[in-house]
């Protein structure tokens, strides 16, 4: 039991799942601004933009919460070798 204590020190899998979703969530802002439009069908300009700001927002907001969980400590710490 305690390599278990020395592999998975406490509070890491919380941190790393934290990372985790806050990863997947900035990536899927990323896409929404970088998906492109359909030549052949193409949306409204006022949707397109709101797509855009929409993903925007969310990459934005993203990295914001990742400032604040990493000055709270719930972030993984990265070391430098």
């Amino acid at each position: 039991m305690n390599e278990l204590k020395d592999i998975f020190p406490k509070g890491t899998i919380k941190q790393w799942s934290c990372l985790a979703a806050l990863f997947m969530t900035a990536f899927i802002g990323f896409l929404m601004m970088a998906g492109e439009d359909d030549i052949n069908n193409p949306m409204p300009f006022i949707k397109w933009i709101v797509i855009k700001t929409i993903g925007m927002a969310l990459f934005v907001s993203c990295f914001k919460l990742g400032q604040v969980l990493e000055k709270k400590g719930l972030l993984p710490e990265c070391k430098e070798d």
